[in-house]
């Protein structure tokens, strides 16, 4: 069961902050302020992830698919019925600013670990604040998407002082990999692409230099906080529940 803040999310993010690796910082982060948007999830198959409605009884009961994107949307309210009637409305955005905080809180000490409780606790506040005030009102169709990113972007320039770059997921993989397309390309969106018998050609642009890459720097730091995960959650997790092998 995925529970916010645990002791297993905080091995793990405080392991790749031990690393200094700024690649398994960033992926880490994810897994850890997942853990509020996932709670009461559990990343397994497990009939207590299924929920009721025709097209959730055909997703597969693996962490939150039947719930869609509900957990991660984050200006929307929604019921989540497995729960008790009490717990089960939802406000993604009030679990969202406890999980940023959460997380400001160990970047803020990991920069400056004499930082004072007081100067702490005011640039929590702070970011918190900007942060509720750029979700903005409850939208329930995520509609103003776009709008909160830009939102997101201001407020990160007032308070970092520069301009965060705009999100591109393919941009270090273009950089640093020729990919020459066979039939339909590979990673297009289409559901097509996946019944297409030839297989995309990927090489490296620079072969002599392509660990220098932030595309490669970035994988390795998967497997590396993959291992930290697997270990953890083998050794204090799998090893005392009765499942398949994994």
């Amino acid at each position: 069961m995925t529970t916010p803040n645990s002791k297993n999310a905080n091995h793990v993010i405080d392991s790749a902050l031990e690393s200094k690796n700024i690649y398994r910082i960033g992926i880490a982060t994810h897994s850890y302020v997942d853990t509020w948007a996932h709670q009461n999830f559990i990343g397994y198959y497990n009939e207590f992830n299924s929920m009721s409605g025709v097209l959730e009884q055909i997703a597969p009961n693996i962490g939150h698919a039947d719930a869609g994107h509900n957990p991660d949307w984050p200006a929307l309210v929604w019921k989540d019925k497995r729960l008790l009637d009490n717990n089960a409305r939802i406000d993604n955005k009030e679990r969202f600013m406890e999980s940023a905080g959460n997380i400001f809180t160990k970047y803020r000490l990991y920069v400056d670990k004499k930082c004072s409780v007081k100067a702490l606790k005011a640039d929590r506040m702070q970011l918190i604040k900007g942060l509720r005030s750029a979700i903005g009102e409850v939208d329930q169709s995520n509609s103003n998407k776009m709008v909160r990113i830009e939102r997101y972007m201001e407020l990160s320039q007032n308070m970092l002082g520069y301009e965060t770059p705009e999100y591109d997921e393919y941009a270090w993989f273009e950089k640093a990999v020729n990919e020459k397309v066979r039939g339909l390309r590979d990673k297009s969106d289409s559901f097509l692409a996946r019944w297409d018998p030839l297989t995309d050609i990927y090489t490296w642009r620079e072969p002599g230099k392509y660990k220098e890459t932030n595309w490669y720097k970035f994988q390795e730091a998967v497997k590396s906080n993959q291992d930290t995960t697997w270990d953890l959650l083998d050794n204090k997790v799998f090893s005392k529940l009765d499942l398949k092998d994994l």
